[in-house]
């Protein structure tokens, strides 16, 4: 009997490692061994393994040799020619979170770990202790980090794979062991979630939490006094601030709904490209159960997406060179900067959107916002959402004093109460 897929193989162009991976898996040929690839959520599961004698393991691949990575430390790991991320055991964490988001309640009872399919585990702990950017005291435990992630030797054969997965689900790389196997009804309901993910037969749970919640707020009345209270102000700029998970998103959404019924074109900017998507399959879903709200143009992108066109009018086929260094250095932004001064002589984007909702501004650099401003009437059609604490992709290289400026010209109203558990409020 072969392994059994529930997903179908992931394709050569753009998942290449995977499918070498799915195709060694299926060679096992263990009837009692499930697999699930490129589940997404709010971000891209490589794969979910389940095992019936011993576990199920949510798995980040990195698909690379040791000469590809730059930087690595407990937390963070740096490849060539990619943006900075989490490290392997950390991001299989973040995405069985998101997993569980997206679908609503599911048993958190998967071992998040990593798979690196081209390295060793003797090459592994020889490089770490070589080039591990860690205090002296943490480089042991990236080095026995190894021994809790499976590696080139672990797909010998199936004996071997599956000894590497006992080992993993009793000394998991994060937290303590899981109980396995967990009440029997759960697991039937994991399945069958996992199935219908790969299928993408259900919509996002979270996402229509999401939608509710901003059917809920379209009418709130603590916007409206806020926005009276920015429009008394007569200060040029307007931030909403708050801790991670106290709704900015969601008023910004909210906002940018209510824009739209007296502006014909808005966007909803972010950095982050994931996010971008995920504000966009809100907003169709949230427009397809209310046709009132489809008042006019409302798009949403990641400020790289919003300098592309413009990057390559400039600079051409160069562009497509300079931008796979999109955030691995400095020139990208110095590029990034040229354009944005090219735009401002022309004037071709002045003024393209009437009103943009700006998300993630903390991560936000100086051209990203020359470029915001450019695009609009005026500083005051610009709604800003900040998070203070959770910078992601800046540096302490990268120039913000923009940001800077306009905080200090700005009304602020912070969202103080955890908004995923209860209600917001304003201060």
């Amino acid at each position: 009997m072969k392994t059994k897929l529930h997903t179908k193989l992931p394709s050569e162009n753009g998942h290449f490692q995977e499918r070498i991976v799915g195709e060694i898996l299926i060679k096992f040929n263990d009837p009692k061994l499930h697999c699930w690839f490129n589940i997404w959520t709010e971000s891209e599961s490589d794969m979910i393994l389940w095992h019936e004698t011993i576990g199920i393991f949510t798995l980040e691949l990195k698909g690379v040799n040791l000469d590809a990575i730059e930087k690595i430390d407990l937390n963070y790991l740096k490849i060539r020619n990619r943006n900075p991320e989490l490290v392997p055991w950390r991001k299989a964490l973040q995405n069985w979170w998101n997993f569980k988001k997206y679908f609503g309640f599911i048993p958190g009872f998967a071992i998040p770990t990593g798979l690196w399919n081209q390295i060793t585990r003797e090459e592994w702990k020889k490089w770490i202790s070589k080039h591990a950017t860690v205090e002296r005291k943490n480089i042991e435990k990236l080095i026995q980090m190894g021994d809790h992630m499976i590696m080139k030797e672990d797909l010998k054969n199936n004996d071997v794979f599956k000894k590497r997965l006992s080992f993993i689900s009793e000394h998991p790389p994060i937290g303590k062991p899981t109980k396995y196997p967990p009440d029997t009804k759960k697991l039937e309901k994991l399945i069958q979630v996992l199935s219908q993910g790969a299928e993408n037969k259900i919509p996002a749970a979270y996402r229509i939490m999401r939608i509710k919640t901003i059917e809920d707020k379209i009418h709130d009345k603590r916007l409206g006094k806020i926005i009276r209270k920015y429009s008394e102000s007569k200060k040029d700029y307007f931030i909403i601030y708050g801790k991670a998970g106290t709704g900015k998103t969601i008023y910004g959404i909210e906002y940018l709904f209510n824009k739209s019924a007296s502006y014909p074109k808005v966007l909803f900017l972010c950095y982050n490209k994931t996010l971008a998507t995920d504000i966009e399959k809100t907003k169709d879903l949230l427009i397809e159960k209310k046709p009132e709200l489809n008042r006019g143009i409302i798009e949403s992108k990641d400020i790289f997406n919003l300098i592309r066109p413009h990057g390559k009018k400039t600079l051409g086929s160069y562009y497509e060179e300079i931008e796979l260094d999109q955030e691995n250095n400095e020139s990208y932004d110095e590029w990034a900067a040229e354009i944005v001064n090219e735009l401002k002589k022309s004037e071709i984007v002045k003024g393209y959107y009437d009103f943009i909702v700006v998300d993630e501004a903390q991560d936000f650099k100086d051209w990203m916002w020359e470029l915001v401003f450019l695009m609009v009437p005026k500083p005051s059609n610009v709604l800003i959402l900040e998070g203070p604490g959770q910078e992601i992709y800046i540096s302490k290289k990268d120039t913000t004093i923009r940001l800077k400026e306009i905080k200090s010209q700005s009304y602020r109203a912070e969202v103080r109460r955890v908004f995923r558990n209860t209600s917001a409020h304003w201060r």
